[in-house]
This record gives structure tokens, sequence and C-alpha cells, in this order.
């Protein structure tokens, strides 16, 4: 059975969090900040929310081979004990998973395609290294890196709650790490590494910090709220997850938007200075904002074509520098050296169609 198909059929061991999600702002915004890391690193991610752990990264993103579980909590403890970490507490039905118990136990559900085990904190790890220096000090600690006596106890209680012998490859593979995340102040610190992500990504000219902010988080908190289980990939893709092309889209989107924003002031201004009517002005702001999102897809063909067709006959009807001096007058000139391609009165070719290109090739060229 592959990673595919052992996400929908294995149940995770807990599914209690989705109708608690309002209360985990932290593991939110880390989850967010984690995703522009892998985007940023050029990883072919799918982050899923609060679905077997509070995080789980799948690799490469439609057809995952490799899965990384990421436990989150927020705390305003000085530091984790050993035995806060292999401590359970007493529920209704017995005794609750511990914090490493949980995380190891996807291991177990997982054997052959786990690729990491992370518990993930603000606070320190109060544990002995095998070198004898204290986890306090060190930002990521591998469980393997552990004092001998801290592992045997480890492995003793995991033992006793898994009912497992507590492996070499567990151990390799799990992690304590220390974020600088702030626990009171998670929202500014996020919003500051999406403000330098965004200048990376972008570096000419970057869409809104604020509107991506919001945008990607209320897609978060959508997908760790939902709680229906997936019957499907194709389910949990769209429920419970965001890929890197999920990003990438919602990015172009707003950069879109940014660029339609500057456009549509000059068009708009020069449209109604011609006395154009409020019907036409609006069917032309609807079809050029289509235009700018369309255009996007380089396999649409006959968009591309009716692109190259419009600049070209643009060229000719403003040759160098001109001016225009009617945009009705353009809009004719224009259609009359469309009208031998057969693009004006295609099906597909509707007249605020090529209008909207027009104006908005007309702008870049800085001819409005």
């Amino acid at each position: 059975m592959n990673l595919r198909d052992k996400l929908v059929t294995v149940s995770p061991r807990e599914t209690a969090g989705a109708s608690s999600a309002s209360r985990f702002d932290f593991q939110k915004h880390w989850a967010l900040a984690h995703m522009l890391g892998l985007h940023l690193a050029d990883r072919d991610y799918r982050v899923l929310f609060d679905f077997y752990e509070d995080v789980v990264v799948l690799e490469p993103a439609d057809n995952p081979t490799t899965i990384h579980f990421y436990q989150v909590k927020g705390t305003k403890r000085g530091h984790w004990t050993r035995g806060q970490l292999i401590s359970r507490a007493k529920g209704k039905d017995g005794k609750l998973p511990s914090i490493l118990g949980k995380l190891l136990s996807n291991q177990q559900a997982f054997q052959a395609e786990t690729g990491s085990l992370n518990l993930v904190s603000n606070a320190r790890y109060k544990l002995k290294l095998n070198n004898n220096e204290n986890a306090q000090s060190r930002d990521n600690v591998q469980l393997h890196g552990l004092a001998s006596e801290e592992l045997a106890a480890i492995a003793k209680a995991i033992g006793e709650e898994l009912g497992v012998s507590f492996s070499c490859a567990m151990d390799d593979i799990t992690f304590l790490h220390v974020t600088s995340l702030s626990l009171t102040d998670h929202v500014a610190h996020v919003k500051g590494r999406l403000v330098d992500f965004l200048e990376k990504v972008f570096p000419d000219k970057a869409p809104s910090a604020q509107a991506m902010y919001k945008a990607l988080l209320a897609e978060v908190s959508r997908k760790t709220a939902c709680e229906d289980p997936p019957r499907t990939f194709d389910d949990l893709c769209k429920h419970k997850s965001l890929s890197r092309s999920d990003v990438a889209a919602m990015m172009s989107g707003a950069t879109v938007g940014e660029t339609f924003k500057e456009i549509w002031a000059t068009v708009d201004n020069a449209i109604r200075h011609e006395g154009f009517n409020i019907s036409e002005v609006a069917t032309l702001r609807v079809a050029c904002n289509t235009y700018l999102l369309q255009r996007m897809d380089p396999t649409n063909s006959l968009l591309c074509d009716l692109t190259e067709k419009i600049t070209a006959a643009l060229d000719a009807a403003l040759p160098n520098d001109a001016p225009i001096n009617s945009i009705a007058q353009l809009f004719s000139a224009i259609e009359a050296q469309l009208a031998p391609t057969g693009l004006v009165g295609h099906p597909a070719v509707s007249h605020s169609t090529w209008k909207s290109i027009t104006l908005v090739i007309a702008h870049e060229k800085g001819k409005l």
C-alpha cells in the first residue's frame, strides 16, 4: 500500500484537535512560518493541518513517499524535563498518551515512510546529552544524542506505552526543536517573516504582506478546523492541506490583485474621460481583471495568440511614441487589424475580452 492510500486508511490515534482549533493560534502560526521556510527552500511539499499530528509534511506533494510529523507545544514553562515528556495523565478510559508516546506512535503506523518525528516548542529541554552537556543550550537535539540514562528511561516508558521495543530507528529520526516563534507575539513574528519572504519571492514588487497574511492564515485555520474524515487522498488534499502549488497560486492571485489596482486606476480614468457609460465601464473592469488572471496560464493558447496579435496591432496603430488620442478610435483600429485573423467574432473572444487586453497592454506600454 502506498503512502497516498495509507493516509486515508490508517486512522489517526486521536482526532479531537480540530474541534478546539481556535485554541491553537501558536500552532497555526508556527505551521505558517514553517510552510514559508519550505517554500523558500524550493521543496515540493504538502502540509497537513491537525491530521495525525499538529503539522504533517508530505514530500513530494502529489505522490508522497516521505512523511514528517511535527508536534507543536506552546508553553509558558521554563523548560521540558524527561518526566514531562514521558508522563501519562489519567483519562476517562485509562491513561492518555504521553507527549513522546503520541509522537513516536506515528512511526508505528508509517514505518517505511516516516522521514522524521519532531517535537517543537518555544521552551527548552532540560535533558542530559551524551557528551555530558545539557540540551538547554541547544536549539535542536536528536534523541540519539541524549545520554544513555536518558535514553534508557525513555525507551522503558515508550515500550510500556506503545507495547513495542524502542528501536534505534526511532531515536535516529526523532528531534527536539526550540522555535524562535514568540508565544506572546507570534502574530507580529510571522508577519515579519512573511514580509521577508515576499521580498525574496517578489524582489521587484511584492504583494501586500497584510493581505497575504490574512489569506494564508484563513486557509490554515479552515484546513485545521475541518473535521470531516477524508475518504480519498484527493479529499485529504482539498480539505486538510496546502501544497507548494496552492501557496504559489495564492501569491500570484495577490500579485495580480495589486497589478490590477494600478492598471485599473489609469484605465478607469481614461475611459470615463471619454464618456464610456457605467455599464461599459463595469464590463471592462471585470474583463481586465479576468485577463490578468488567465494570462498567467501559459497553456491557454488562445489567450496567448490573442495577446500576441493585439500587441502587434497596437504597435501598428501607435508606432514609436505616438500617444492615444481616442480610446474609441484605438478600439476601431485594433478591431480592423484583428478581423482578418478570425479572432474577432470567435465564440470564446467577446468584445470586452479583446478590448480589455488592448487596454492592459496599452497601459503596460505607457500609452495611457
